[in-house]
């Protein structure tokens, strides 16, 4: 069923130096849903000084009504590759890998000029790989032969010198994600579980591709309500199990408010791990996570995803203990509704959500 009515507040009374709930809660649903007609599907979460100030969700999580809430799993696309990052991070600090190893020390099938690029530059996407849209590729990532795909891998062309410049490509991770499984002893989604998620406080994450019966908290794909027969549930792959690492964890509002937490501490990647992390706007893009300057000198580190029928945003500002979530099961720009949000945010001079 439809979501309720809910009246459109006036852009012109919307103080940004003003924080009640009641005036923050309108911004950020007009932000969510700029379009009467075209309701908003999926979980919105705004934690604001290191309070929860919106946390709701919209539309039903499935075919039989259920509604979406806090709980609620969605395929988080691209934003697994802030995991990967931390997992690296992970056995580097147990000694098993280095920044500065390359490919060639890992993989003696690699050939040149792809032996020379680093785990720090696959990390950045600053390897010179290139993302291809080969025909064959879809097939190769479903292929159960993890040696035909990582040679599919390690053959992708450069597009120039390994560190010359960035160039966001899947297949960074995509190598990453072996290098995590042949230097843990693990399966890469073992080794994320123990050292990342875990230590996160993040039970209720999952891997797509784990369905063990229990889909009652994964939302279905919305866009497929149409088409014949059942609609994929959230821990189907929409590209194939060789696709972990630059995708593939299912997460929910719930998880990444624990994620954000975690990162505030120790719980998963220590100070000096952390500065690796998060860079200056002026270095745009490291370990998962990309740079932007926002409003008033805010430092945000944000990430989206897409697969297919799910799309989500995730942006973090230190400096104001800050954190949207956008989660959607329909083919919305989450990222676009995160950006408008974080624009209604209010000036630096603003109350604390209660305050006068």
């Amino acid at each position: 069923p439809p979501p309720p009515d809910r009246a459109t507040p006036d852009r012109a009374t919307l103080d940004r130096t003003t924080l009640d709930r009641t005036t923050l809660a309108a911004r950020i649903e007009q932000a969510a849903e700029p379009d009467p007609t075209r309701p908003f599907w999926g979980a919105l979460l705004v934690v604001w000084r290191g309070e929860t100030v919106f946390e709701r969700g919209f539309g039903p999580a499935d075919l039989a009504g259920r509604p979406v809430d806090a709980h609620t799993l969605f395929d988080v696309g691209s934003v697994s590759k802030q995991f990967t990052a931390a997992a690296v991070l992970r056995l580097v600090r147990e000694g098993r890998l280095a920044l500065d190893d390359t490919l060639g020390e890992h993989f003696e099938s690699a050939p040149a000029p792809q032996r020379a690029i680093t785990v720090e530059q696959l990390l950045c996407h600053r390897s010179g790989l290139r993302q291809t849209a080969e025909t064959d590729e879809k097939a190769a990532a479903f292929d159960e032969s993890s040696l035909s795909w990582e040679r599919h891998l390690l053959t992708r062309p450069l597009a120039h010198e390994p560190g010359k410049l960035f160039a966001y490509c899947n297949y960074n991770y995509l190598l990453l994600a072996l290098l995590v499984e042949r230097c843990s002893g693990r399966s890469f989604e073992a080794y994320v579980r123990a050292s990342v998620l875990e230590p996160a406080g993040m039970a209720s994450a999952r891997f797509v591709g784990e369905c063990d019966g229990d889909t009652s908290a994964q939302a279905l794909r919305r866009h497929r309500y149409r088409r014949p027969g059942p609609p994929p549930r959230a821990c189907q792959w929409a590209w194939g199990p060789g696709y972990r690492g630059a995708t593939g964890l299912l997460c929910s509002l719930d998880g990444l408010r624990a994620w954000h937490a975690a990162l505030a501490t120790d719980a998963v990647l220590d100070s000096s791990e952390r500065a690796l992390v998060f860079v200056a706007p002026e270095r745009r893009y490291a370990f998962g996570w990309y740079a932007v300057a926002g409003e008033h000198g805010r430092v945000w580190h944000t990430h989206d995803g897409r697969t297919d029928g799910f799309r989500s945003s995730l942006s973090r500002c230190a400096g104001e203990n800050a954190l949207v979530v956008v989660l959607t099961n329909e083919a919305t720009a989450a990222n676009l509704i995160d950006q408008r949000i974080r624009g209604a945010l209010p000036a630096p001079d603003a109350a604390q959500p209660g305050e006068p």
